[in-house]
């Protein structure tokens, strides 16, 4: 038999540094340039056309010579410089910094062409965590002056999404040429966010304070809406600047309600007899009189939501537990109302009397998951399972005896899987209210695996919680059922509630996920030449990359599939010897006044069920299953206006100052 050994390769990482971080303004001179590197790990064979943003105080064209925000690393060759060189402008602009951040490769829907008119190729590579490299540009002008300092908003970023009514930190950078930033003021439209105050601190003893500095604070709390953002800096002589707007847009928050379950009183316990007491003539004292019976004390649980207290919501769990239900406490129906105005709502034990010898036994609460529709905002009453999601409550009988132990399968879980040969642990956790648990047998079905038996030369406590375990080695495939028998120090035995485990082939089916890789996307006008900025998820598989996997999802948002993004079928088919395979979405120029739009992604399950033998296109959704990326509108509400040449025909878009008068009838 032929065997093939396939080598496969690692991506491509691309990193950024800056080789030689200063440059600076000549008169009549050969410019003094700054030089940042790219690099890059693996082959070299093939030249590879790295893209990279642009950022800082300093202006691209005008402080430095146009950079193409791409570069070729040639090939043969691991890097390629960016070289910065200065434009001597004649202005006073202090110190000016440069900022290059390596981004993805971009996939565009025309190739791009070099200055030669060669067809620039565009391969795949991942971007390094030293990504971002900064050069600054000292000036050679001077100004008997006091100059304004400069400022910009660098985080949150221009056209960012939030989520209401999450907070957000608001950050800026100033610098002033002749002195030092005294303070900034951050503003949402004319409305005053705080001063933060510069680092004043620093001119003890001589020392001066830092020519830029970031100045940040938190807005808590925003609602949904549309937001301008703007920072105005004062330097120490008195002479303050704006920065530039950001937009931000904050939407309504649309995820379901998370729901918890706690123990808020863990302890019940059965009707205690009692007799009443009386005092003898001697002093002693005599009980008389019938035993009366005190009331059961009850355990309690509490079921709490995080948020929709305008409406009721109904949250279903399931019990378990040595204790039976309608057997050991009073019968419950396996489901919970949180009134509307409320945020939680009891669940109450109630413990029946049943003349038992059981010692102390438990109620295990779990809420159990409801269906809510995918692709669509949840409906109010759904929701989803938080933490805590299962508590445990206690009840301790009044019957005396010899009781038996309680024992039950810590680990494994219930349903869990395992590959084949392996060496599984198996731990049984034992209480005896009345005495000790002297071992542990295992089995799997019927089969008798392994014992744990203990001997003491001090005897432990009645009701201590002590833990048996095996190894249970070199499993073959299979479905198995595993028990465990406790005995106790007086002889009398108790069988855990049985677990079941799969023990399969080593990956029979690979496990699929999602997630987010760029999370925005916008129109574009089509003549304007630019690359897309389209967005961007992946999908990924675990295992079995021999052969190709086509995987199924839904599509769903606001965004309509094909008329608002390019079209996208409801799969996609992660190719074979791929980990992963991309899914693009290109925003579609539709010339309608939308804002911003989502389009989500939930993926799918296989129609095969788990199988030792690997199906064609079987595969297993894990976490997480759902993504979602942004479209933002390049239309305002204004209508554009175009103006025709009479003479030619020619069109050509209106002044922004016609464009405002034609919006309002003038």
């Amino acid at each position: 038999m032929e065997v093939k050994v396939v080598e496969r390769s690692l991506p491509t990482v691309v990193s950024i540094e800056a080789t030689d971080p200063e440059a600076s303004e000549t008169t009549g001179a050969v410019p003094n340039t700054a030089t940042l590197k790219l690099k890059r790990t693996g082959s070299t064979a093939r030249g590879l056309l790295v893209f990279y943003s642009i950022g800082g105080t300093a202006s691209n064209g005008t402080d430095y010579e146009l950079l193409p925000r791409h570069v070729m690393i040639p090939p043969g060759e691991a890097t390629a410089p960016i070289v910065i060189s200065p434009i001597d402008d004649r202005l006073v602009e202090g110190a000016e910094s440069v900022s290059l951040t390596v981004e993805p490769p971009l996939v565009l829907l025309e190739p791009m062409v070099s200055a030669a008119g060669t067809i620039l190729p565009i391969d795949y590579y991942l971007v390094g965590s030293n990504h971002t490299a900064r050069a600054v540009i000292r000036d050679n002008d001077v100004s008997p002056t006091n100059l304004p300092p400069k400022v910009a908003i660098i985080q949150p970023t221009d056209g960012e999404i939030f989520i209401a009514p999450e907070g957000i930190r608001i950050c800026a950078e100033a610098r002033d040429p002749d002195g030092w930033v005294r303070s900034v003021e951050f503003f949402e439209g004319t409305n005053s966010l705080g001063v933060v105050d510069g680092l004043i601190a620093l001119e003890v003893n001589g020392i001066p304070p830092l020519p830029d500095q970031i100045f940040c604070l938190k807005w808590p709390e925003m609602k949904p809406g549309g937001y301008a953002l703007r920072a105005r800096a004062t330097d120490n002589r008195g002479a303050s600047t704006w920065s530039d707007p950001v937009r931000i847009r904050v939407i309504d928050d649309v995820r379901p309600m998370v729901v918890t379950i706690e123990a808020t009183d863990a302890n019940a316990s059965e009707g205690d007899w009692i007799l009443e007491p009386m005092a003898m003539a001697d002093g002693k004292v005599a009980f008389i009189g019938p035993p009366i019976i005190e009331r059961a004390n009850v355990a309690v649980f509490t079921v709490s939501r995080d948020r929709g207290t305008n409406i009721p919501v109904t949250v279903y769990y399931s019990l378990s537990g040595t204790a039976s239900n309608g057997v050991d406490y009073r019968e419950l129906d396996g489901s919970v109302t949180i009134p509307a105005g409320a945020w939680s709502a009891r669940v109450v034990v109630d413990p029946i009397d049943d003349r038992r010898v059981e010692g102390v036994e438990t109620v295990v609460a779990e809420i159990a998951p409801i269906f809510c529709i995918a692709g669509f905002a949840p409906s109010p009453d759904c929701y989803v399972i938080g933490e805590p999601g299962k508590a445990v409550a206690y009840i301790r009988d009044n019957d005396f005896g010899n009781q038996p132990p309680k024992i039950e399968i810590a680990k494994p879980e219930d349903g869990q899987m395992f590959l084949a040969r392996a060496d599984i642990e198996i731990v049984a956790q034992v209480q005896d209210s009345d005495g000790y648990v002297t071992q542990v047998e295992f089995f799997a079905g019927t089969n008798s695996i392994g014992v744990d038996s203990r001997v003491y030369i001090i005897a432990p406590p009645p009701g201590e919680l002590h833990r048996f375990s095996m190894i249970w080695s070199n499993v073959p495939p299979g479905l198995y059922e595993l028990t465990a028998k406790a005995t106790d120090s007086e002889g009398a035995t108790s069988r855990s509630t049985p677990v079941t485990i799969r023990v399969v082939p080593p990956c029979p089916v690979p496990v699929v996920s999602i997630e987010t890789l760029d999370k925005s996307a916008a129109e574009q006008d089509p003549r304007i030449m630019a690359p897309p900025d389209v967005a961007a998820v992946r999908v990924l598989r675990s295992c079995q990359t021999n052969d190709g996997l086509t995987v199924r999802f839904a599509i769903g948002g606001t965004a309509v599939n094909g008329r608002d993004f390019g079209p996208l079928d409801h799969k996609v088919t992660i190719p074979a010897g791929a980990e992963y395979v991309d899914i693009y979405v290109v925003a579609i120029d539709d010339q309608l006044v939308e804002g911003v739009e989502t389009v989500e992604f939930h993926l799918l399950p296989s129609d095969c069920a788990m199988a030792d033998v690997l199906l064609p296109d079987c595969y297993l959704v894990g976490a997480p299953a759902r993504a979602e990326v942004y479209i933002r509108d390049n239309e305002s509400f204004a209508p554009k206006i175009a103006i025709v040449k009479p003479d030619t025909g020619e069109s050509f878009q209106a002044p922004a100052e016609i464009q405002h008068r034609g919006a309002n009838g003038g």
